[in-house]
């Protein structure tokens, strides 16, 4: 790992730590502590166990500067398992460092529609004049699989412009590997609408290596009143492999969707759902995939209980349902329970497909207002990974 990674790290924890850099700060966070038991694949018991820490301030060294940390510490108990300790975030960001000029410095993600990634580096947002924008970002590109090695750099560039009933934003996204050109992408998005009545969206991302469009996305939302909402959505995508990557020699298979969904409230939390989604494969049977069911959240009791078909054109319909309960007796004592039987989970990568029902029982109890424990157990039987038990303990700290 790049020594200079750290550097986002130690700059959070000099914040925290430097009472001349905290002092008038306001510092908030929470932590999480969880303990996993199941039998690894080869009947092992295994034992992972983690610490999550979240942590914000907000106006260091009293001038307006906010900091942000996110990360874990992680290991198995009994040695059967890998889980890393990794660090999701660590930055340092100042609006209006300069007039209309704003900086995010460390450990982010940095997002346009031509591309996303986890940063180590800068980010820059400058407002031209209203309504243009632009933002630009560049550092080393973050694996949490793989090491790190110092060519893997990232670019990008976002130029946006908002009006009242118009938002569009053209992007530019370059990533290296060891210096190597991996991707280099164009994206373009729009969004239209009065925010009350409709609004349409559509996202839509080229490669400039490749010489072609790899993704779109078009959703249309009529809100209707706000008894009801009707939405419908196409999909279009072809994976990008980096061009350093062996899979880029490969011809890569299209997906397209189409759907809508209907949503009706009838008030206290409590709303219905109905969507039907078309999806099309080139290597594999399409198929036709309905859902109906009702939803309520709330605060005496929340839950949802849906049922599912699916029509596949080679002849493997499958009925299904899925339905969660959970209700709060006290505040000391909220269970629930919860199954996903026969729910199809298609494996693109190679030819085995799968049904499952899985299986689950939960509880939660808030000994005080920034102190809660949850525990969770899960079985889950399918096809393919034939039967899968799981136990979680987690303790939360907020402050």
């Amino acid at each position: 790992m790049k020594k200079w990674l750290l550097i986002p790290t130690a700059l959070s924890l000099l914040v925290v730590f430097n009472p001349a850099m905290s002092q008038a700060a306001d510092f908030r966070g929470r932590l999480t502590t969880a303990v996993e038991f199941f039998d690894s694949p080869d009947g092992d018991a295994a034992v992972p166990a983690y610490l999550y820490g979240w942590l914000n301030g907000k106006n260091l060294f009293d001038a307006g500067y906010t900091m942000n940390f996110y990360g874990r510490l992680a290991d198995d108990l009994n040695g059967e398992v890998d889980r890393d300790s990794r660090l999701y975030f660590a930055y340092l960001e100042k609006k209006e460092v300069l007039p209309d000029l704003s900086f995010r410095l460390g450990r982010q993600f940095a997002t346009t529609t031509a591309g996303s990634l986890v940063l180590d580096g800068l980010q820059l947002e400058y407002s031209i004049a209203d309504p243009y924008s632009i933002k630009a970002f560049a550092g080393g590109s973050v694996s949490f699989d793989d090491d790190y090695e110092a060519g893997d750099m990232a670019y990008g560039a976002e130029f946006r412009a908002k009006y009242n009933l118009l938002d569009v934003g053209l992007s530019y996204f370059q990533e290296r590997d060891d210096s190597d050109l991996a991707k280099e992408m164009l994206g373009l998005d729009v969004v239209t609408g009065d925010k009350e009545n409709f609004e349409l969206s559509a996202d839509l991302q080229y490669s400039l290596i490749l010489e072609q469009a790899t993704y779109f996305f078009g959703e249309a939302i009529y809100f209707g009143n706000d008894k009801y909402q009707v939405k419908a959505h196409y999909l279009w995508d072809v994976p990008v492999f980096d061009t350093t990557s062996i899979y880029s020699v490969f011809a890569a298979s299209q997906y397209e969707e189409l759907g809508a969904q209907f949503l009706y409230r009838f008030g206290g939390g409590l709303r219905a759902i109905a969507a039907v989604t078309s999806e099309m494969y080139e290597d594999f049977d399409n198929a036709y995939v309905y859902e109906a069911g009702f939803e309520r959240i709330g605060s005496d009791w929340s839950g949802y209980l849906f049922g599912t078909y699916r029509d596949d054109e080679d002849g493997q319909d499958l009925r299904g349902i899925k339905a969660k309960y959970q209700m709060a007796v006290n505040k000391y004592f909220k269970p629930g329970v919860g199954i996903h039987a026969d729910v199809l989970e298609r494996r693109l990568d190679d030819d085995d497909e799968t049904t499952s029902t899985r299986m689950w029982a939960f509880v939660r109890s808030d000994v005080t207002d920034d102190i809660w424990l949850e525990a969770k157990v899960e079985h889950a039987e399918s096809e393919l990974y034939d039967e899968y038990n799981l136990a979680r303990l987690r303790f939360n700290y907020r402050f």
